[in-house]
């Protein structure tokens, strides 16, 4: 099992206070003078050619785009490359194309010259690159023409413009260079330089970037005069992650950063909630998600797609754009910009809307902690800040639990407003209207897709279907002499989680229902968790091949893709079946919601919020799902997905067919047995990391604390009855 890293706000006498005392802030509006406008360049195809992006510059005003071709020639077992240089206009239109022969691509813009780094041996074969210098090759931009070359006298890595000449960087090398060519000084650092972002320059004055550690960078002024290096500050100690670091920009889950030099101090220069940023329309090559600076006032993204065509987006300070005001919707929940769907439907919402803006809340700072005492103090601080006011119209992310908070009458009842729209209703799949309409006919929560979390096992062992509690799966495991659980399935408080952990409401009597398990019960099965672990394969290997000879019966795993779930079955030859979590009335297939959102009953909107929602359901925002690896509540877009998987050359949809770039044909009786795991769900994830380590810490003390199987019973017993009371009376 996936370890919990989340704690759901639960406690029923707090909740009842927020609900008397709680709600959302007071009408806002997003003034957007000063926002940012945004240019879209496709970077061209070429016939056979394979594109490669690397980074774009300023040339003046105007866009240096440089792209490398690559293609491979079988007759000379080699690739073809060619590289094209696109000027672009502030519009984004191409003004001039430079053609070169070979892999040109600059690493650095002067005025009348692209300059980048080539080695000296070029052209020698079996050259151990390690030993080779560089040189510094310029070209005219107009003609391609090589104008000079500079020999630096050491393995030179990067190029920069200044506002006097350039500087040359190698491991601990810093040259600085008069613009003809000529060396003015030269510093060597007692510090490796890092490979990333090395140098930068603000105001004549000149930085050099340390790689301290794989996870710390640290800034040194230059000197170029003494030849002395100053150490100025460490992302460490600025608080900041070495990941999207890019000298004094760095980029964060919300905006973009710069450091100031002088103060040591860091200012957010770009607020994410006021920029309209387009997300990825297909699927991505990598999952790299990253942006990169030009100066104080333009950056850029770039999308790359399986399907090889490449996506620029170039970021500027547009003081032109008209000033009108929007009241916001506000939408606050854990890691809530990095939702792609999110931030599909948020994207488009904006772009059409003439009143109303949506912004996003981080509250990943309410659910950090790795104690139970941090977690509470978490817990207590968000809860204060939602009766200061602070309550978003809409709750995001599965870190809530939306049933008690609908039974609280913190969310809204949403099944109203779906009989009120039919057609909501009939565009889902069986599985989703399963999901989001509870047994009394409640719905409080509403989600883009979802991924199936749970144990697989081959079908032949299981002769009777998916529904397996675990005493039975120890039956069949004491009559085939298999082993139930392989590799990671962790140690047994983690066994006995799974058990009770996502169903335990249900099982413990919450809401007015009976209490399922009893005390000798519980005892059992803990006393089979401990059996397992200590029978199992010593092996971490939680992969096909276990199924396949037969040293476990389950195997862990997550079914998103249809692609990966058919790469599993042909590895194995095999009808597998989607047991999900054995619990102690039969199984729990859960579902890892995706997108999941409620509407607050504070909400000053609740009509537009539910507008918002409700386009999770489009087919345009199911498309996007589905080049997430996530599986799409959408019936059309289901039927379409499995349609594309099954004739990927015959894809009509581009941003379908992008999941199934170079993909086989699945065949018919893989695509039924993903199918019969897509429709097994019925639970919705929810994790409660308090109830987590409560559960894992008593079992765990058997070996911690030689406590025994019966003493761990007795007090998990009634600590979980005490938990209970507490959070689902």
């Amino acid at each position: 099992m996936r370890k919990p890293t989340v704690i759901i706000l639960l406690i029923a006498i707090v909740l009842s206070n927020i609900i008397m005392s709680c709600s959302s802030k007071p009408k806002q509006y997003v003034d957007k003078r000063g926002a940012y406008s945004c240019l879209f360049f496709d970077i061209p195809n070429k016939d056979s050619y394979d594109a490669h992006f690397s980074k774009a510059f300023l040339d003046g005003e105007k866009y240096c785009v440089p792209v490398a071709y690559s293609r491979y020639n079988a007759e000379k077992n080699d690739f073809e490359v060619i590289t094209d240089i696109y000027t672009l206009d502030e519009k984004g239109k191409i003004l001039f194309t430079l053609e070169l022969q070979g892999n040109q691509l600059p690493t650095a813009v002067f005025p009348d010259e692209y300059a980048f780094i080539g080695f000296e041996n070029r052209d020698q074969q079996n050259v151990d690159l390690k030993d080779v210098n560089t040189v510094v090759v310029f070209i005219d931009k107009k003609t391609g023409v090589v104008t000079r070359t500079v020999d630096p006298g050491f393995r030179a890595e990067f190029i920069y413009p200044v506002s006097d000449g350039f500087v040359l960087l190698g491991q601990n090398q810093v040259a600085k260079y008069q613009f003809a060519g000529m060396t003015c000084q030269f510093v060597t650092t007692d510090f490796l330089i890092s490979l990333e972002h090395p140098f930068f320059a603000e105001d004549d004055r000149y930085y050099v970037v340390e790689e301290s550690s794989e996870s710390e960078l640290v800034c040194h002024s230059i000197d170029f005069q003494s030849g002395v290096c100053t150490r100025i500050v460490s992302t460490k100690e600025l608080g900041i992650s070495s990941f999207g670091f890019f000298g004094q920009y760095f980029y964060r889950y919300d905006g973009e950063y710069k450091i100031d030099m002088e103060t040591r101090q860091v200012s957010k220069i770009v607020d994410w909630n006021t920029i309209d940023i387009r997300p990825n329309r297909k699927k991505l090559r990598n999952s790299i998600d990253n942006y990169a600076p030009l100066d104080d006032v333009r950056f850029y993204k770039v999308y790359e797609y399986t399907d090889g065509k490449i996506e620029l987006l170039l970021f500027y300070w547009d003081e032109k754009l008209p000033c009108y005001n929007k009241e916001t919707i506000t939408i606050g929940g854990s890691q809530v910009f990095n939702d792609k769907t999110l931030r599909w439907i948020v994207y488009n919402f904006n772009i059409s809307n003439d009143k109303y803006r949506v912004v996003l809340e981080d509250y990943s700072r309410f659910f950090a902690g790795d104690s139970l005492e941090e977690l509470q103090r978490a817990k207590l601080s968000m809860i204060q800040y939602f009766k200061d006011g602070n309550t978003p119209d809409i709750f995001y992310g599965n870190s809530f639990d939306y049933e008690q908070m609908g039974r609280m009458g913190m969310v809204m009842d949403l099944k109203p407003l779906m009989d009120e729209n039919p057609t909501i209703q009939e565009t889902l799949t069986l599985p989703a209207k399963k999901l989001m309409v509870n047994a009394d006919n409640h719905c409080y929560q509403f989600f883009s897709s979802y991924w199936l979390n749970g144990y697989v096992g081959l079908a032949k062992h299981f002769p009777n279907g998916n529904n397996i509690d675990a005493f039975s799966l120890n039956e069949i495991s004491q009559k085939t002499g298999i082993p139930s659980y392989g590799g990671v399935a962790g140690d047994a408080g983690d066994i006995v989680n799974n058990s009770l952990f996502y169903s335990f409401p249900m099982i413990w009597g919450g809401y007015h229902q009976e209490k399922k398990l009893s005390t000798s019960s519980l005892e059992q099965l803990i006393d089979l968790a401990v059996q397992n672990i200590n029978s199992r394969p010593m092996s971490n290997d939680s992969s096909s091949n276990g199924l396949a000879d037969d040293r476990f019966l389950l195997s862990i795993g997550a079914i998103g893709s249809p692609l990966a779930f058919a790469r599993k079955e042909t590895e194995l030859q095999e009808r597998t079946v989607f047991i999900g979590f054995p619990s102690v009335d039969g199984s729990v297939h859960l579902a890892e919601t995706c997108c999941c959102m409620a509407i607050s009953t504070t909400a000053k909107q609740p009509r537009v919020c539910w507008e918002l929602m409700c386009s999770l359901f489009s087919y345009e925002t199911q498309r996007i799902v589905v080049t997430n690896e996530e599986i799409p509540v959408n019936q059309e877009a289901l039927d379409m997905l499995v349609e594309t998987v099954k004739n990927p050359q015959n894809s009509k949809d581009e941003i379908m067919g992008s999941i199934v770039y170079n993909a086989q044909p699945m065949p018919d009786w893989i695509v039924d047995d993903y199918l019969d795991a897509v429709n097994s769900v019925d639970t919705i994830a929810t994790h409660d990391r308090a109830l987590y380590k409560l559960i894992h810490d008593e079992v765990t003390s058997y070996y911690t604390q030689n406590r025994s199987v019966k003493q761990i019973a007795n007090s998990l017993d009634q600590r979980l009855d005490l938990y209970a009371k507490e959070n689902f009376s």
